[in-house]
C-alpha cells in the first residue's frame, strides 16, 4: 500500500519512528580541552606591580556549548607573577575570571585547568618596563611633622610605587611589611600633592587579619587575596582591620 492508496481508502497504518537523541545538558558532559579558551585583556601592561591583566577562561564542551559551575585554576610561567582569583567558578556563560600583575619585565605564559581538564591553548601576556618616575630614590614617604597633635595628615606613610603613585598604608599594614625604625623620607606638601594617589597597600602575605565586625580570621596571600584560616593558636597575632577595608581584598574559595 502506497501513500496515495492510504489517502483514498483512509486505511490505518502503524507508523514507526526513528529515535531522535537529544544531547545531554552541557553541564553533564566532559569539558573539551580543545574547544575551551583563554583570553587576556589587555595583553600588555607595565611591570609596575599594580596594573592588572584580566584573564578569562571560557569552558566549553565538545559541542562548543558553555559549561557553567566548573572550578577553574590558572598557572603562570613566572613565579613572581601574582594571580588573583576574581571568579574561579564558571558563570552561566561558562566564564571564569582572574587577574595577574607583576613587577618583573618579560613575557608570561598563562595555562588553565577546568577541573581536571587542561585547556590546550595557552595565552601570552607581556609585562613591559614602566616609565621612569619623576622622583628617584623614594620608597616610603610622608609629610613633615607639623607639630599639631590634632592633625593626622603628617602621620600617614605612603609607598611610592613603580607606577609613580603614592599608596597609603591603612591601619597597621605598614608594620606587617617593615620593622620598627625603618627609614621614611619626609617630603614637602607641594611634592606630596604632585604625586597621584594610588590604591591602599594590603597586608603582607602570611599575616593574619580579621575585620572589626567579623570573627573569622584570614591568612593574607599574595595580591590581596585572603584565605579563611583554620586551627589558629591562641597566641597568634591577628591584626584587626576596619570594615571599610573589606572591599580592598579578594576572598579565596574554600578548598
Amino acid at each position: 500500500m502506497n501513500f496515495s492508496t492510504i489517502l483514498r481508502t483512509g486505511a490505518f497504518v502503524a507508523l514507526s519512528f526513528v529515535p531522535f537523541t537529544v544531547h545531554a545538558q552541557s553541564a553533564s558532559l566532559p569539558v573539551s580541552g580543545s574547544n575551551s579558551t583563554i583570553s587576556a585583556s589587555p595583553a600588555k601592561v607595565s611591570a609596575d606591580g599594580v596594573q592588572r591583566v584580566t584573564i578569562t577562561v571560557q569552558a566549553r564542551d565538545r559541542y562548543d556549548r558553555a559549561m557553567p559551575d566548573k572550578r577553574v585554576s590558572i598557572t603562570v610561567s613566572d613565579p613572581e607573577t601574582i594571580v588573583i582569583p576574581l571568579a574561579p567558578v564558571t558563570d552561566s556563560m561558562g566564564r571564569a575570571t582572574f587577574a595577574i600583575k607583576s613587577s618583573v619585565v618579560g613575557e608570561v605564559i598563562v595555562s588553565a585547568k577546568i577541573e581536571s581538564m587542561e585547556v590546550y591553548a595557552k595565552k601570552s601576556v607581556s609585562f613591559s618596563e614602566p616609565p621612569a618616575c619623576p622622583y628617584q630614590g623614594f620608597e616610603l614617604i610622608k609629610l613633615a611633622d607639623d607639630g599639631n597633635d590634632r592633625t593626622e595628615a603628617d602621620y600617614q606613610i605612603y609607598y611610592y610605587g613603580r607606577d609613580c603613585k603614592r599608596h597609603p598604608f591603612p591601619a597597621n599594614s605598614f608594620e606587617s611589611w617593615y620593622p620598627e625604625g625603618t627609614n621614611v623620607t619626609t617630603i614637602s606638601a607641594e611634592v606630596m600633592a604632585s604625586i597621584a594617589l594610588g590604591s591602599n597597600v594590603d597586608h603582607k602575605y602570611g599575616t593574619f587579619v580579621r575585620f572589626q565586625s567579623d570573627a573569622r580570621v584570614y591568612s593574607a596571600g599574595r595580591g590581596g587575596v585572603l584565605h579563611e584560616a583554620v586551627n589558629i593558636i591562641p597566641a597568634q597575632k591577628i591584626d584587626v582591620l576596619s570594615d571599610a577595608l573589606y572591599i580592598n581584598y579578594t576572598y579565596a574559595l574554600s578548598q
